[in-house]
C-alpha cells in the first residue's frame, strides 16, 4: 500500500473548504481508474500564503520550501477572468520558475484554476443546490442562474449565488425558512458529484494536470 501526501496552497479558508474534498475525491478517482496498486491519499495539508512585502512568486517558493517531502504541491488561483491564461501566467508561472531553480522545495506542482471563482464549479449540479436553496423555483429563470454547460460565463458567481439565496428564502413560508448563508454551501459543495463537475472546463484542465503529474511519479 503507497502513501500519497499532497500540500495544497489554497487563496482563502473558503476555498480550502470547498475544494480539499474535491482534490482527494479525484485523485482516488484517477488512481482507480489508472494506478498501480493499491494506494491511500491522504487528505491535503493546507498551507497559507505568508502575508507582508514579499511578492506572490516569492510566496510561492516560500510554501514550497515549507512543504518539501510531499509528493506535489497544487497551486489554487481563482482566474477572476473569463479564461485562466492571465493567472497562469501572472501569479502561478513565475512562482513555478522560482521554485523549479530551487532545489530545496518542492518540484512537482500542479495549478489548479477556476474561471472566475471557485463557486463556479457549484453550477454544474443544479439537483444540489436546488435542494440546498430549498425551493421549487427554476434555477435558471427564477434565479437567474446559469445552465450547468455555461457554468464558469458569470464573472461574480458568488454575487448570484447571494442573489439565488435571497430570492429562494423570501419565496419560502416563514416557518420553512432557514436562514442559508453562501458559506453555509461550500462543505456541502466539497462532496459534488465528479461525473457531474467533469462539465466545467477549468476542472477538466485541473484533471489532467492532476494526471500528467501521478504519471511523471509512477503512480499511473
Amino acid at each position: 500500500m503507497q502513501t500519497i501526501t499532497i500540500a495544497f496552497t489554497p487563496e482563502g479558508p473558503t476555498d480550502e473548504r470547498f475544494l480539499s474534498s474535491i482534490i482527494t475525491r479525484t485523485i482516488e478517482d484517477i488512481l482507480t481508474e489508472h494506478g498501480r496498486g493499491e494506494f491511500t491519499v491522504l487528505p491535503p495539508m493546507s498551507f497559507s500564503r505568508v502575508k507582508g512585502s514579499l511578492n506572490g512568486a516569492e510566496k510561492l517558493l516560500e510554501v514550497a520550501r515549507r512543504v518539501k517531502g510531499y509528493h506535489f504541491l497544487i497551486i489554487h488561483a481563482d482566474a477572476d477572468d473569463s479564461n485562466s491564461n492571465n493567472a497562469m501566467n501572472e501569479r502561478i508561472k513565475p512562482g513555478a520558475d522560482l521554485i523549479r531553480s530551487d532545489s530545496s522545495s518542492c518540484q512537482d506542482l500542479v495549478p489548479l484554476v477556476p474561471v472566475h471563482m471557485s463557486e463556479s464549479w457549484m453550477f454544474a449540479d443544479p439537483d444540489m443546490l436546488r435542494e440546498l436553496l430549498n425551493t421549487q423555483l427554476d434555477l435558471t429563470s427564477d434565479l437567474g442562474l446559469p445552465r450547468p454547460s455555461h457554468a464558469e460565463r458569470p464573472a461574480n458567481p458568488k454575487e448570484l449565488l447571494a442573489n439565488a439565496i435571497r430570492i429562494s428564502q423570501s419565496n419560502t413560508g416563514r416557518r420553512k425558512r432557514t436562514q442559508l448563508r453562501i458559506s453555509d454551501l461550500y462543505a456541502q459543495f466539497s462532496e459534488i458529484d465528479l461525473n457531474k463537475l467533469n462539465i466545467i472546463p477549468s476542472y477538466q484542465i485541473f484533471r489532467n494536470e492532476l494526471i500528467k503529474t501521478l504519471r511523471s511519479l509512477n503512480f499511473i
